[in-house]
């Protein structure tokens, strides 16, 4: 068949297949990873726990030239799920990509792609077109990101108008799509939610896994999960850390994460001459266990929809320190559940911090209120009753 007659076939679709309703609606996954993060952990946290009597799940990521999509895979093996893979590559194959998918999602049955990040709403968007199946997003922030990026936000905003249905982790990213001109009738907010923490470290535990980063049991340790990219503003966090240990010379640093970045930061922190004080972790698989081993969560960013990792250090009882950007006022309260600074404001960073390392009674009390609110609103469960019913809604429309 002609290139031409191709593309065509792939926008238009036809044969749509018929869905069967003695069988559980069959959703398709479809995200590109380049780092391990809070999307991916998201994806994961939601397909282990849809009930599987209403919804089949499969999982697709894109295979990258680099593999940097195996720790998400590896991730996903961990808790019993396969994950499929489709082409791509630097030149950005979204015709090949989406015959991939198309076959997929024609074997699978599928009746919904669901997709995350601008290159799966892409692919997603033109495969589920040729398969005749609906296609929803979510969206986690909109933000300056520089110029590559803010591109693709264009063309997302523009191809997002022709999806079915577009979430938004938070009521500020929806209000932020709107502005984008995806129009409010398609769109909602869909919570992420986390799991309850369960299993707590005991002191012996805790204390091996202190020793194992080169903390000691009187040193206060702060901890930063977050991808390495740069709206994460490692590099102001490690500045400001730098004057926290100044002032406070028994604080260590622990950053868990993976990305592009990893080089830079650990020669920055070089530069910075604390590298006798800051660990990079890496990705762990396991996060309760050493995030309950630190003293402190602290989160530097300046551009966030809900953070996953914030959740989990909510549900783990995590006294917080973040920047106030995106939708993290909407699940860390001031005063209540965390404590709140503005954004590149390091000063506040600083003088917040060091407030909670020298008060031990508010760490405990900030920890205890931020757990009870994870538990009640930011729920794991409620997050995957809300997405069983969106996707029923959407089959029917």
């Amino acid at each position: 068949m002609p290139e031409k007659s191709a593309i065509k076939q792939l926008i238009t679709g036809e044969g749509a297949p018929l869905r069967s309703c003695h069988r559980p609606l069959r959703v398709v996954h479809l995200l590109h990873t380049v780092a391990y993060g809070g999307v991916e952990t998201l994806v994961l946290n939601w397909a282990r726990t849809l009930d599987p009597a209403r919804v089949d799940v499969m999982i697709v990521c894109f295979a990258n030239t680099d593999q940097s999509e195996r720790p998400f895979e590896v991730a996903a093996e961990r808790v019993g799920i396969q994950v499929k893979k489709i082409p791509w590559s630097r030149a950005k194959p979204v015709l090949r990509a989406a015959r991939a998918l198309s076959e997929l999602l024609n074997d699978f049955g599928a009746e919904i792609v669901h997709t995350h990040n601008f290159y799966a709403e892409v692919v997603g968007w033109v495969a589920a077109r040729k398969c005749g199946v609906k296609v929803m997003t979510t969206q986690y922030v909109w933000s300056d990101f520089g110029w590559k990026r803010n591109v693709q936000q264009w063309f997302a905003a523009r191809l997002l108008r022709r999806f079915d249905m577009v979430t938004s982790q938070c009521e500020t990213t929806m209000r932020d799509t709107i502005r984008h001109g995806v129009r409010a009738e398609i769109q909602s907010v869909l919570s992420s939610g986390i799991e309850r923490v369960r299993d707590w470290p005991n002191l012996a535990t805790r204390t091996a896994i202190r020793m194992k980063h080169g903390s000691g049991p009187d040193d206060i340790v702060l901890i930063n999960v977050a991808r390495l990219y740069p709206e994460k503003a490692h590099g102001l966090l490690l500045e400001w850390f730098a004057e926290i240990v100044r002032l406070r010379p028994y604080t260590k640093l622990w950053i868990l994460g993976v990305g592009p970045l990893e080089n830079a930061l650990k020669e920055h922190t070089a530069a910075l001459r604390i590298e006798q004080h800051v660990v990079f972790l890496g990705f762990l698989a396991d996060l309760p266990p050493t995030l309950l081993s630190a003293d402190i969560q602290v989160h530097s960013s300046y551009a966030e929809g809900i953070p996953l990792a914030i959740c989990t250090g909510m549900a783990a009882g995590m006294p917080i320190v973040a920047t106030a950007v995106g939708g993290v006022p909407e699940i860390v309260r001031h005063e209540k559940t965390g404590l709140l600074v503005k954004s590149g404001d390091g000063p506040a960073f600083v003088r917040e911090t060091i407030r909670l390392i020298d008060d031990t009674s508010l760490r405990e009390a900030l920890g205890r209120q931020a757990r009870e609110a994870a538990e009640t609103e930011l729920s794991l469960e409620r997050s995957v009753s809300l997405l069983t019913s969106k996707y029923e809604v959407l089959v029917e429309q």
